[in-house]
């Protein structure tokens, strides 16, 4: 009875007490230094988050959850491989198109 009692204890403990784990939704685009649409796919990658890179849709659109953190963007595209350093403020990436 006092092993039962001290799980639930140790239990209840851990629902109150410990923090959950946020996460926040990213959404931004890829575009063009003229404000369209980038006229590719464009892979993302999100380093220290090697399972996260999603690739833009037809509109440049992408979304992906992070944790809390600072990161830093890999832009990967046939003709460039650029690293983004971004502050706060929107997420919307400006490239030259070719």
């Amino acid at each position: 009875m006092k092993r039962v009692m001290f799980v639930l204890i140790f239990i209840v403990f851990q629902l109150v007490v410990v923090p959950p784990v946020f996460s926040a939704i990213l959404r931004g685009r890829v575009l063009c230094e003229n404000g369209k649409p980038f006229p590719r796919p464009v892979k993302i990658e999100v380093r220290g988050q090697p399972a996260i890179s999603p690739v833009t849709d037809e509109n440049g659109q992408y979304s992906l959850t992070l944790p809390p953190g600072r990161y830093t963007f890999r832009i990967k595209d046939k003709n460039f491989d650029v690293f983004i350093y971004p502050q706060n403020g929107p997420m919307d990436f400006y490239l030259p198109c070719k």
